[in-house]
C-alpha cells in the first residue's frame, strides 16, 4: 500500500486498509463482547495497535485528497467511532472494564491528536486546555481517576504550547490585550478548576490531599510565571531609564504583593503549604531586592524600598500574631 500510494486506485487501497482495520477491530472487540470472553493483554494491545496503524495508513492515503485540510475532523470522526464502541462494550459487557477503558483511551488519544492536525498557533493551546477541562469534568462526574490523569496530561500539553507562545507575545501589538495573554489567563483558570474538581474525585487515603495539593501548586506556579512574563513584556515595549531599570523593581513589587495575597489566603484557609510558599517567596523577594534592586537605586529610593519591605514584614507578622490561635 505504501509503495503504490499515488500510483494506483485510491479507493481500492483505502478499502483494503478499511477491511483489515474492521477485521482486527472485530477480533479484539465485537467477537469478545458477543462471546462474553474477557479481554487479555494481547487483546488490549491489539485494539491500540490496530487503531494507530489504521489512522497512520489511512491518513497517508488521504494526503493527496481534499481531506488533507481536514485531517483533524477525520481523527475526531474515528474518536467518536471508538467512543461509541466503548459505550456499546460497557453496556453489553461492563464486567470487562479494561476493554472499555482501552477503547475510551483510543478515543481520547485521537481527539488529542486531532487538535494540532486541524488548528494552528495559540488555538492549539486553547483547545488542549478545553479538552483537559472536559476530561476533569468527566472525572468528577464519573469519579474516575484515569480520566483526571488524562486531563492533567493534556493540560501539560497546553502548558507546553503556552511556553512557545511567549515568543508571539513579545511581537504582539498590544500589551495584555493579545492572544498569548488570553491563553495564559485561560490556562490559569483551567488549572484552578482542575484542582477544584480533583478534590471531588475519590482517592485512596494516601492521595486524598496530595493530588489536589499538587494541582493547586501548579495553579499558583502558573500565576507566578505569567507575572514574570507579562512584566517583561510591558517594559520591553518602551525604553525607560531613571535610577534603575523599572522592570526589576516592578517585578519585586509584584512578587511581594503576590506573596502577601498568598499568605493571607493561607491564613484564612488554614493551609500551611500556602503560607510557607508565601514566606519563601517573600524571602526570595527580599534577597533579590538587596542584591539586585538596591545596587542601582539612588539613596531616596533605597530608603523607600526599605520602608516598603519593613512595612510588609511588620504587616505579615502582625496578621500572623492575631490569627495564629485560629490556625
Amino acid at each position: 500500500i505504501l509503495i503504490s500510494h499515488g500510483t494506483g486506485d485510491f479507493g481500492l487501497h483505502f478499502m483494503f486498509v478499511l477491511v483489515i482495520f474492521a477485521f482486527y477491530l472485530g477480533i479484539a472487540t465485537v467477537y469478545n463482547i458477543r462471546k462474553r470472553v474477557p479481554s487479555i493483554v494481547a487483546d488490549l494491545v491489539l485494539i491500540f495497535l490496530n487503531a494507530a496503524t489504521f489512522f497512520a495508513w489511512s491518513s497517508y492515503l488521504l494526503t493527496d485528497t481534499f481531506m488533507v485540510d481536514y485531517m483533524g475532523f477525520y481523527a475526531v470522526f474515528l474518536a467518536v467511532l471508538y467512543l461509541y464502541i466503548g459505550k456499546m462494550s460497557y453496556a453489553m459487557a461492563r464486567e470487562d472494564i479494561k476493554r472499555v477503558y482501552t477503547l475510551f483511551l483510543v478515543s481520547f488519544v485521537l481527539v488529542t491528536i486531532a487538535i494540532p492536525l486541524q488548528l494552528n498557533d495559540y488555538y492549539i493551546g486553547f483547545a488542549w486546555f478545553a479538552e483537559a477541562l472536559g476530561l476533569a469534568y468527566i472525572a468528577q462526574r464519573l469519579n474516575s481517576q484515569p480520566a483526571l490523569y488524562a486531563g492533567i496530561g493534556v493540560f501539560f500539553l497546553g502548558l507546553f504550547e503556552s511556553f512557545f507562545e511567549i515568543f508571539t507575545l513579545f511581537k504582539s501589538q498590544w500589551f495584555f490585550f493579545n492572544a498569548p495573554t488570553f491563553l495564559f489567563l485561560f490556562g490559569i483558570g483551567v488549572s484552578y478548576l482542575l484542582a477544584r474538581m480533583a478534590k471531588k474525585v475519590g482517592w485512596p487515603k494516601d492521595l486524598q490531599k496530595v493530588v489536589p495539593g499538587l494541582l493547586y501548586g501548579l495553579f499558583l506556579t502558573f500565576i507566578f510565571f505569567v507575572l514574570i512574563v507579562e512584566n517583561h513584556d510591558f517594559f520591553s515595549r518602551a525604553e525607560i531609564d531613571f535610577f534603575l531599570s523599572p522592570e526589576q523593581l516592578t517585578l519585586s513589587a509584584l512578587w511581594l504583593i503576590y506573596a502577601i495575597v498568598l499568605f493571607t489566603l493561607g491564613m484564612k484557609r488554614h493551609n500551611p503549604y500556602m503560607r510557607y510558599s508565601a514566606l519563601s517567596l517573600m524571602a526570595i523577594t527580599i534577597i533579590k531586592a538587596f542584591f539586585i534592586d538596591l545596587a542601582s537605586l539612588s539613596t531616596i529610593f533605597k530608603i523607600i524600598l526599605f520602608i516598603i519591605l519593613g512595612l510588609s514584614l511588620l504587616g505579615v507578622s502582625y496578621y500572623y500574631q492575631r490569627k495564629k490561635d485560629e490556625i
